[in-house]
């Protein structure tokens, strides 16, 4: 799936005026300071074989240029008349907001372990700041509660790092139709993140929705822990799937008339989509046999082994 840097996103949006971004000196900084902290080494061999040092932060610079085409990079520099190239530094402490998202995403792209310790820190960053934005799975996304951030960033995480790529990608872009604006679009993709969470739990390609909600009741993932709860717990999985069916334009054809899916509903069904998806897939988690430690073989050392 090919997901648009920040940027380019929200063009409409940062266009029209509908979304502004506020990233005060001292944020800007404290992004910098992330980003050097997490900085690796690079190389890069040209076709003679030759090998040039680099940084993965001096190559985020570069990576934004070639998303937008720049011959460099430039932003306007205190005491200095129009815009001025600048490095990528520079460019982090004085450019404009939604490019530095742009480098955030890049950077946190290129990063392999240290992903998320750095999402984390710059988590934390726009937590201090007091700005509605979260950083999760490489993709910086608007929110408006505090909980329902970190519970979306839980189920992004679970599905990243236990290998449920399909339905992780759809709950990808679920937050992303949500964060633009397009709330049929996050109702029909929510819905399919929690049927592909569900698919990978139980191993199987292909389910109609209402025997596959039954397959995971059935299944010993589902803690039964009290009388009726899985019947309940039906309900509850059935919640994203109906509104996917009965809202107009989400799941079907909208008919004569363009269908306007309120932004509420979307923000219900996703929130509660992560909610589900970050349960099932902690409880599957947890049903799985815990691997014994490997032990090493010991051989007994006789005199004649000993050189000396």
């Amino acid at each position: 799936m090919y997901l648009p840097i920040f940027s380019k996103r929200h063009k409409e949006r940062l266009k029209s005026g509908k979304l502004s971004i506020d990233l005060s000196s001292s944020t800007k900084q404290r992004v910098l300071y992330a980003m050097d902290e997490f900085n690796e080494r690079t190389g890069h061999t040209d076709p003679s074989g030759w090998v040039t040092e680099s940084s993965l932060l001096f190559d985020t610079g570069e990576d934004l240029c070639k998303e937008h085409g720049w011959p460099c990079l430039k932003s306007f520099v205190p005491g200095k008349a129009g815009m001025q190239e600048v490095a990528i530094a520079d460019f982090i402490r004085s450019g404009a907001p939604q490019y530095i998202f742009d480098a955030i995403e890049l950077y946190s792209k290129a990063l392999a372990e240290a992903r998320y310790p750095f999402q984390e820190e710059v988590n934390k960053i726009f937590t201090d700041s007091q700005l509605p934005w979260r950083l999760a799975d490489d993709v910086i996304f608007q929110v408006d509660s505090e909980y329902m951030a970190e519970a979306l960033a839980s189920a992004s995480k679970l599905l990243t790092t236990r290998g449920f790529e399909g339905a992780k990608q759809e709950f990808q872009e679920a937050r992303s139709h949500f964060d633009s604006g397009d709330y049929k679009g996050t109702i029909h993709h929510a819905n399919l993140a929690l049927e592909s969470t569900m698919k990978s739990i139980l191993g199987i390609e292909r389910e109609k929705p209402g025997k596959l909600i039954r397959r995971m009741i059935d299944s010993e993932i589902v803690p039964d822990y009290y009388d009726k709860f899985l019947d309940n717990f039906e309900q509850l999985l059935r919640t994203v799937n109906i509104a996917r069916n009965e809202e107009k334009g989400a799941g079907h054809g909208q008919g004569a008339e363009v269908a306007q899916v309120p932004a509420h509903l979307a923000e219900l069904v996703l929130n509660f989509c992560g909610a589900l998806v970050a349960f099932l897939v902690k409880h599957h988690i947890d049903s799985q046999p815990q691997e014994e430690p490997e032990v090493e073989e010991q051989t007994t050392v006789t005199q004649d082994d000993i050189p000396f």
